[in-house]
């Protein structure tokens, strides 16, 4: 597979890691990642499934960590004199209210979600590259490396692109020669808003708004667990 992500959704990014390795116990055929551009966050997660991963040396990938952003519109709220009512069930049901100060009581429930998430990662890269997980945390401070720095980490297995990849694939599955099928992407409406798009690499605006031209899915402000390089 193919990996050029800055990362995502941390749920989404545990999704395709699962299907990958589902499709290797039952299909019994091997994965291997090959890295280009961009292999951050969520695109180095779901990269764990892979048995072997191969990038450029100057691939940007590692980034291990979480992100979640909330915004806060008090202080304009209170200048532009909005209020809200709030009747919740709970103290910490509106946790997050963009038009309230943080209080520290929500402020370290959001860091326990942030903390489990980012441990699960943290044990993923351990299980899956072999290292002691004690390792992994030195790495793991949301850096991204090159593939050079990334390869001397243990976070990658070698350097390479797509026939170095293909190369791999058929050692590992024992086969002198392999058939390459290659899925495009679907393009946008406009080739200049295609350039636009490649160049500006996913950011949170741009991956919504190329979403919102190809029909998928509505643009969204909810705050997200987030497995993201940016």
């Amino acid at each position: 597979m193919s990996v050029d992500s800055p990362g995502g959704s941390v749920v989404a990014s545990d999704e395709i890691y699962r299907a990958l390795k589902k499709l290797t116990v039952e299909s019994g055929k091997p994965v291997v990642a090959v890295m280009g551009e961009l292999a951050a966050s969520g695109g180095y997660y779901i990269s764990l499934a892979a048995e072997k991963i191969i990038a450029n040396p100057n691939t940007l990938t590692g980034s291990i960590g979480v992100i979640f952003s909330l915004p806060n519109y008090s202080k304009l709220a209170d200048t532009i004199g909005y209020t809200e009512e709030v009747i919740a069930s709970g103290a910490l049901k509106d946790m997050g209210n963009p038009l309230k100060p943080m209080s520290d009581e929500a402020r370290a429930a959001f860091r326990s979600l942030v903390d489990d998430t980012f441990n699960r990662f943290v044990d993923l890269v351990a299980k899956e590259r072999k290292l002691p997980r004690e390792r992994v945390l030195e790495v793991a401070t949301g850096q991204v490396f090159t593939g050079a720095q990334a390869k001397a980490h243990g976070l990658i297995d070698d350097f390479g692109g797509m026939d170095e990849a293909v190369d791999a694939a058929k050692a590992l599955a024992h086969l002198e020669e392999a058939q390459v099928i290659e899925y495009e992407r679907k393009k946008t409406r406009s080739p200049l808003l295609d350039l636009l798009l490649s160049e500006a690499g996913a950011t949170p605006f741009f991956t919504q708004l190329k979403a919102l031209l190809d029909e998928r899915v509505p643009i969204s402000t909810t705050p997200r667990l987030m497995y993201l390089f940016r």
